[in-house]
């Protein structure tokens, strides 16, 4: 499984900006079949997540992101899980009164399953999961936070707090560690996921 990924600095924007995960997984892991490859697309000015066809690169399905809120919600980033049996996205309301939220999609009728509240202007950037799929891991941007979802609960089970002005945008998941891109400062953070530990690695720049 590869994931490719582009990103836009400010979540507001509704620029047709497409976020890819590409999924791939065995079927007899989950169910039975054959292998199956698709590409997820968010396309953030949409509303939509698009299913590609990895095998055929034609278009399978638009998965519609809408929870009854009436405000628009734009879908900025998508992980598969590293087991293939989930696949994450966040998803910022683009009003002032739903919450901001983490949708879980299944991958065999890439339909969404759960949706699971974060917060109002939380500006939700960037999902990642460890590498056993036990917990999920979105950067908060306009709260300097990374939340932490238990993927089998969906429970929010902690938030790491970053301090002011850091803008957490993108991370990745290494060997019990996160590495996070801090937009708004000259530093990328650095979590330890066991204690809870963060430290701020200089990376120079302006």
């Amino acid at each position: 499984m590869n994931l490719i990924n582009l990103s836009m600095k400010n979540l507001k924007y509704l620029l047709a900006i497409c976020l890819f995960a590409i999924f791939g997984c065995k079927k007899e892991d989950i169910d039975s079949g054959s292998l199956t490859k698709k590409i997820y697309v968010a396309n953030e000015g949409s509303e939509n997540i698009t299913v590609i066809d990895a095998e055929t690169n034609q278009f399978a399905k638009v998965i519609k992101v809408a929870n009854g809120s009436g405000e628009m919600l734009m879908t900025h980033n998508i992980q598969a899980a590293p087991d293939g049996r989930t696949v994450w996205a966040t998803v910022n309301s683009m009003g002032s009164v739903a919450n901001d939220q983490v949708i879980v999609i299944d991958p065999l009728t890439d339909e969404i399953t759960k949706w699971i509240d974060i917060g109002v202007d939380f500006g939700l950037a960037h999902i990642v999961l460890d590498s056993n799929s036990n917990f999920a891991y979105a950067s908060a941007t306009d709260t300097n936070m990374v939340v932490e979802i238990d993927a089998r609960s969906y429970v929010v089970t902690r938030t790491f707090r970053l301090g002011a002005e850091h803008h957490p945008h993108g991370l990745r998941y290494s060997r019990g560690k996160l590495y996070v891109a801090d937009l708004e400062s000259d530093v990328m953070s650095v979590i330890t996921i066991s204690d809870g530990t963060i430290i701020d690695l200089p990376v120079g720049g302006i």
